[in-house]
């Protein structure tokens, strides 16, 4: 799963979306659309890029004596709360 990750991550997706553009920009004959997905695809590439490395997110696996926290609960505030009983 990691080499299909590692090529068609970095390598094969800008070429596909590469082809996409440039069939859309011929199909459609207008540019704005086809370059705003190339330059939101592009931004994406470069900040994942930068900030990977910087981030370095390890896992629990990596760090044994971690703890690990449960699932979260989140309780609506109506089952919670009580009317008030009238006498």
């Amino acid at each position: 799963m990691i080499g299909l990750a590692i090529i068609f991550g970095p390598i094969a997706m800008p070429i596909i979306v590469l082809v996409v553009v440039v069939v859309w920009i011929v199909a459609a004959r207008h540019l704005w659309r086809p370059v705003l997905l190339a330059a939101g695809m592009l931004t994406g590439v470069l900040l994942a890029g930068v900030l990977a490395p910087i981030v370095q997110a390890s896992t629990a696996a990596d760090r044994p004596d971690a703890v690990r926290a449960g699932p979260l609960v989140l309780v609506p505030p109506a089952t919670c709360w009580e009317p008030p009983t009238s006498c």
